[in-house]
């Protein structure tokens, strides 16, 4: 031990120097989903199956499909199979503003995406509890699901967060993370 008297918490990546910059479009006629893709290929397989159940449903959403920078894409492309995936290079900042919500699990995006005012969809693989990085938050302001048919319910009834809660969830992250180390 270097030194009893520190606490050290692992926290996420966080990259909020642009969250100022982002306008996200929550509005009833945007169907842009991101699709964030874990570094796991195990996990990141299993969304991309659920997205394409979920487009078997309803073909209207395009979604986005974003690779964890270690993941490799020959491994994951024979799993874009319809015309509505795509995907992307494009910054965080853009698909943000472009964007209405977000599909991951363990990244540091979903809390970006949060604070942007995205919708947030956690799909949880395996070990759940561990791997939902808005664990700390209200369960409402996110849907936690691997079900297709529950995804797209959610998304026929989708109502923004409002800007107070998003700012009242900032401060309180804010005063978490004071007089921490976070690696």
């Amino acid at each position: 031990i270097y030194c009893k008297n520190m606490k050290i918490l692992a926290g996420p990546l966080l990259r909020f120097n642009y969250l100022h910059k982002i306008n996200t479009i929550t509005k009833r006629n945007n169907f842009k989903i991101l699709v964030s893709l874990p570094i796991h290929l195990d996990e990141s397989i299993y969304i991309l199956k659920l997205i394409n159940k979920f487009i078997k449903l309803d073909k209207k959403y395009n979604f986005y499909v974003k690779l964890h920078p270690f993941l490799k894409l020959e491994s994951i492309t024979k799993y874009i199979t319809e015309p509505n995936m795509r995907l992307t290079e494009i910054s965080n900042e853009k698909l943000f503003n472009e964007c209405f919500s977000i599909i991951s699990n363990t990244s540091s995006i979903m809390l970006e995406a949060f604070l942007a005012g995205m919708d947030i969809v956690v799909s949880t693989y395996k070990r759940k509890n561990i791997q939902n990085p808005l664990y700390f938050l209200d369960e409402s302001y996110y849907l936690e699901s691997n079900d297709a048919k529950k995804l797209h319910i959610h998304y026929e009834n989708y109502k923004p967060i409002s800007e107070k809660i998003i700012s009242r969830e900032k401060f309180k992250i804010n005063e978490f993370t004071k007089n921490k180390f976070l690696l």
